[in-house]
């Protein structure tokens, strides 16, 4: 399989070797008839420590638990539980609660055994994931939860988990292991007053995330969600692979199409704005939103972007009929007085928060944001701009913002959204269309639908039949969770498609990405002596001068520490000081020779083109099947940065009228098209065609309005 041509997901592929896992294990299954056996199974707990292996849980007609257990100790059972031992060759329920049982015998560090675990699911912690709520002066621990799921997917969630202050023992509490890098149940009593106790949740608006993975060095990888899950395959093939016939690894799926649309220029938003007033305003005497409203209105004044559009930024107390951007504190947080004003046909809104746009630092009292040399090409400027933008194409009704073969290509399709409508009795989605004309007029149209029973569709009927077939244990359509799951349904006339989100996610090649990252790692060290060899003969296998010049610079550069060894970090600061170009072609050629032929290199090459397989799937867009169903995933629009904080994942193209794999492709072509807009996720490709975007902010239009 040509490796450009693959990408590699979260879903797994393994084979257990269930002769062996019998031969030192066996399983107890416990169900709980209800909640409150949830007491009882503690007590289990607690009560056979010295027996219980690994946790894990499962929910089928109930909450239930399976047990790894050592052989050959007995269970001491505890009544109001329904407990069954069996060997493991006569186990019958699915392979991944085994492999979950052997994960969680694993740690977040690269310890020399597998250990137990008590713990009902692995939340890998690292050291630096850590963070106190100034307000209440609790700490907080947020983790990875790493999951095998039915269909073999290996999810990754974040978790957090909040500091407990009066601990009861009732609660499910948990504590800190620092030395194996997990958040571990805590069941004894006795614990209470000798470790720091946490409790599953948030609690705040603060949200706790992992980066997705990074390139800049083998500490930043290790922290990331790639480099957990590069420590925990590596972990699981060193400690456990005696009981895999076909050890886990990630499924190369064939990727089908691939496309790297040219995006515009996200600066170019302001040209919308041409030749029209842009008013900045807070309606309250709050001094820090008085502060954050001048700045924001004295920065788009002095910016070349802005003149050269001709925008006449204003500065008022109120809203001004045109273009108004907003200046408030976020109503979510306590004791802050809602000062939202949604705006109406004359008088077009975006708002801005102290908290979100301003950087406001609760702890200090002060605001991060300032503007810059040119505030038309803040970042953070462009998206209000864009947001702004938005806001006035729905109240005139009219697409302005894409270009004139974009609203052409957007008018072949009817756009549709599903929207959960909270508290509603019965159960009730609102559905919500637009038709764009090949003018680009907007036409939209909302109705509500009831689920209980479920109404019917006069236009959609197709997604009626969608949902009477759906497995209710599976997915349950009269849950909130599963219209969140749903993106939108477009349709051509013939071809009727839902896209839907899904837990795949991309996964580069994470244990090739650790190896390239550990031999440039700056922290290790080199005997100075065999790196001076290993640079002569490089230099003398060459006949180029600047790359025969470039290794003598080297070797003197590293003469010159005169140490008998020394680390990476140590020689590239050496390089750098003797005026050694890292750019340089002659330098990068030297990395590579000693990237491919040693165990060290000073400067890795994953960032460069020969290296693009290793990352597949995260640059540019494409087309995949995966077990006969269609899936597409929108990477990075740029080159990859050192850091990537967000995890790129699949959406399934789900057909609910009309079933051609052909159309798939066609249909896939124009989402490319219509995903390949600045002015949505700022510069980067928007993961749904942009016609959603203002269905979802009509949406939310209608809600502000009470219209719902």
């Amino acid at each position: 399989m040509d490796k450009d041509k693959i990408i590699l997901t979260s879903l797994t592929d393994y084979q257990l070797d269930l002769r062996m896992l019998d031969h030192d294990f066996k399983l107890a299954l416990v169900s709980l008839p209800d909640k409150k056996a949830q007491a009882a199974f503690q007590k289990l707990v607690v009560k056979n420590a010295a027996v219980i292996q690994a946790v894990t849980y499962y929910y089928e007609h109930g909450r239930k638990y399976l047990l790894l257990l050592s052989k050959p100790a007995a269970l001491q059972f505890v009544t109001g539980l329904q407990i069954k031992v069996e060997p493991i060759r006569s186990y019958l329920g699915s392979s991944n609660r085994l492999v979950q049982l052997l994960l969680n015998r694993e740690s977040g560090t690269a310890l020399t055994s597998q250990k137990q675990n008590l713990t009902s699911a692995l939340y890998v912690a690292q050291t630096k994931w850590q963070r106190t709520i100034q307000s209440q002066g609790l700490q907080q621990r947020y983790t990875l939860r790493i999951q095998l799921e039915a269909d073999h997917n290996l999810a990754i969630t974040t978790q957090t988990f909040t500091q407990e202050r009066q601990p009861k023992a009732d609660h499910e509490l948990y504590f800190w292991d620092a030395k194996r890098n997990l958040m571990c149940r805590c069941y004894q009593k006795t614990d209470f007053k000798q470790k720091v106790l946490f409790h599953r949740g948030n609690g705040t608006l603060h949200k706790n995330l992992v980066d997705y993975f990074s390139l800049a060095d083998l500490d930043h990888f290790n922290q990331t969600k790639t480099g957990v899950i590069a420590v925990l395959k590596t972990n699981l093939a060193k400690h456990a692979h005696q009981y895999f016939k076909r050890p886990l690894q990630f499924v190369p799926v064939p990727l089908l199409a691939d496309y790297k649309e040219k995006l515009p220029q996200k600066e170019t938003i302001w040209h919308y704005f041409q030749g029209q007033p842009l008013n900045v305003y807070c309606e309250s005497d709050d001094p820090l939103a008085v502060t954050l409203s001048r700045r924001i209105a004295e920065g788009l004044e002095k910016s070349p972007l802005i003149q050269t559009a001709q925008i006449t930024v204003q500065s008022n107390q109120c809203a001004q009929p045109g273009n108004n951007i907003q200046v408030l504190r976020d109503a979510r947080r306590k004791g802050v007085v809602e000062q939202y004003q949604a705006g109406d046909q004359d008088t077009i809104i975006q708002h801005v928060t102290l908290e979100n746009f301003g950087q406001l630092d609760h702890k200090t009292g002060l605001l991060k944001w300032e503007p810059p040399k040119d505030a038309g090409k803040d970042n953070q400027m462009i998206k209000v701009g864009q947001e702004l933008a938005i806001r006035h194409d729905l109240t005139e009704k009219h697409l302005q913002l894409p270009a004139a073969e974009l609203q052409m290509l957007a008018s072949r399709y009817r756009y549709y959204r599903c929207e959960w409508i909270p508290k509603a009795k019965p159960a009730a989605i609102m559905l919500t269309k637009m038709e764009i004309s090949a003018a680009g007029r907007i036409k939209l149209k909302n109705q509500r639908f009831e689920l209980e029973p479920l109404a019917a569709w006069d236009e959609l009927a197709c997604l009626n039949v969608y949902l009477q077939h759906l497995n209710p244990a599976k997915q349950n359509y009269q849950q909130q969770f599963f219209w969140d799951q749903i993106e939108g349904i477009l349709s051509d006339g013939t071809h009727v498609v839902l896209i839907q989100k899904t837990a795949y996610q991309i996964m580069p090649q994470v244990n090739e990405v650790q190896q390239l990252l550990s031999k440039s790692d700056p922290d290790k060290f080199l005997v100075t002596d065999s790196v001076i060899t290993i640079l002569t003969k490089l230099m003398e296998s060459s006949a180029e001068p600047r790359y025969r010049a470039t290794c003598s610079q080297m070797i003197a550069s590293i003469k010159q520490l005169n140490k008998a060894a020394f680390s990476i970090g140590e020689g590239n600061q050496a390089f750098k000081q003797s005026g050694i170009s890292f750019y340089g072609k002659p330098y990068k050629m030297i990395c590579l020779n000693l990237e491919a032929n040693e165990t060290f290199t000073f400067h890795n090459s994953l960032r460069q083109k020969v290296r693009a397989p290793l990352l597949k799937g995260t640059l540019g867009m494409g087309l995949v099947n995966i077990q006969g169903r269609f899936y597409y995933y929108v990477g990075s629009y740029q080159a990859l940065k050192p850091k990537v904080a967000r995890a790129v994942r699949l959406r399934q193209l789900v057909t609910l009228a009309g079933n051609n794999d052909d159309s798939r492709y066609a249909l896939f072509a124009d989402l490319s098209e219509l995903m390949s807009v600045e002015f949505v996720r700022n510069g980067q490709y928007t993961v749904v065609p942009f016609p959603f975007k203002y269905l979802r902010e009509y949406w939310r239009h209608l809600q502000r309005q009470k219209m719902v």
